[in-house]
């Protein structure tokens, strides 16, 4: 049976996306209290969210699922899956600080997902 095919580009971008979620919550509140009008309409907006938790959900999946067909971790399935429920919880559940708080520790449990997904996919290759 031939190798699953694994890009680690996938979880470079899952990281790439969780920090950007990371930056917008830490960003957006202190830009809303110097340039609220322009701030508002651009970042704050449901839309803006819905954008980015479908980024980070679609990159995580992309990365998690071959990944795992390569290397057969379930370990990083309980990082990836706390960070995913933490960003969902945080869409679609959380107002204000909680949101913030849930969207930041969720983005930085999908980065120690995917940099472990990325570890053990590497090392996979070389057994």
């Amino acid at each position: 049976m031939k190798s699953p095919v694994y890009r680690p580009v996938a979880d470079r971008l899952g990281i790439a996306a969780s920090g950007v979620c990371v930056v917008h919550c830490l960003f957006v509140p202190v830009a809303l209290a110097l340039f609220p009008s322009v701030m508002a309409r651009l970042f704050a907006s449901p839309l803006t969210h819905h954008v980015l938790a479908g980024l980070v959900v679609c990159t995580s999946l992309a990365a998690f699922i071959p990944g795992w067909l390569k290397h057969g971790e379930a370990r990083v399935w309980g990082w990836a899956l706390a960070g995913l429920a933490c960003v969902a919880g945080a869409r679609f559940e959380a107002e204000g600080a909680a949101e913030i708080a849930l969207t930041a520790v969720g983005s930085v449990l999908l980065i120690i997902a995917h940099r472990l997904n990325h570890s053990l996919s590497y090392w996979a290759d070389r057994e």
